[in-house]
């Protein structure tokens, strides 16, 4: 029997996958399972488009093609024959990947923002700050708990609208280091990435149209061997910081997701 799983190992080992290890014997946090959940379907959804060519349009012809089967071409493309000269051979793999990616940085900072709350609502002295607070936010909540959940949202979405390098700076502030040194300037350069791809437009300074997608793809690439390799980069900072959130403040079970058949 062991063999058997031995070879099964050995003949899925040539096809890329992301395993989160914790999730077969260990309960998650709350924040460790939604990140798995979409960093789940993301890789998914991006090896399914890939591997299977669903992304199928490799030249200006299937492109054309395409826009004959629907009867709105003419009112999104009106001039689609001069289109041609923005496309070119390989560019659905980098657009793809762009989108992957994006979602990538999306969650991870998701995550930052949940475990960040869950922190603060669950020892709610890391929330003490000079911070001056209207009388009618206060009043207005039944319980103090209700009120500490709405003030530590508040707090957390103030700290991630001024940016990641805040967001990192507030772990740090309650005695957590969830991202090492030599990371950092690392998943600055990521953060960076994605929101010059988010923010692009007609009126950037020097933009160029016809390779936007392959320069994207090209700084992506400068980070990371493939998406699969920035997954695996990011899911792991994920599980560490998780782990040692959980050991530095012992949430409790309101805080877990069970592990299947608890």
């Amino acid at each position: 029997m062991q063999e058997d799983d031995d070879d099964a190992d050995e003949n899925s080992s040539s096809k890329p996958t992301i395993r989160h290890s914790r999730i077969a014997d260990k309960n998650l946090t709350l924040a460790g399972y939604f990140f798995g959940a979409a960093l789940s379907r993301v890789v998914l959804l991006y090896l399914t488009m890939r591997d299977y060519q669903i992304f199928s349009i490799t030249n200006w012809q299937d492109f054309s093609s395409f826009l004959e089967e629907r009867a709105f071409h003419n009112k999104i493309f009106p001039n689609r024959e001069k289109m041609h000269h923005f496309y070119y051979k390989g560019e659905s793999d980098d657009i793809l990947l762009e989108l992957a990616f994006c979602r990538l940085v999306d969650i991870f900072e998701h995550f930052l923002k949940d475990l960040l709350s869950m922190i603060y609502i669950h020892d709610p002295r890391t929330l003490m700050a000079s911070d001056q607070i209207p009388v009618t936010d206060v009043v207005r909540f039944n319980t103090m708990e209700e009120f500490i959940g709405f003030y530590a949202k508040s707090r957390v979405e103030r700290i991630s609208f001024a940016g990641f390098d805040r967001v990192v700076e507030a772990f740090d502030r309650v005695g957590l280091i969830v991202i090492e040194t030599q990371e950092k300037e690392r998943l600055r350069r990521c953060v960076n990435i994605r929101n010059k791809i988010v923010h692009q437009n007609i009126f950037s300074a020097s933009i160029d149209v016809k390779n936007l997608f392959r320069l994207n793809s090209e700084a992506i690439g400068r980070e990371f061997t493939s998406f699969q390799d920035a997954a695996r980069y990011i899911g792991g900072i994920v599980e560490r910081a998780e782990q040692e959130a959980v050991v530095k403040f012992k949430f409790d079970e309101t805080w877990f997701i069970p592990r299947a058949g608890d």
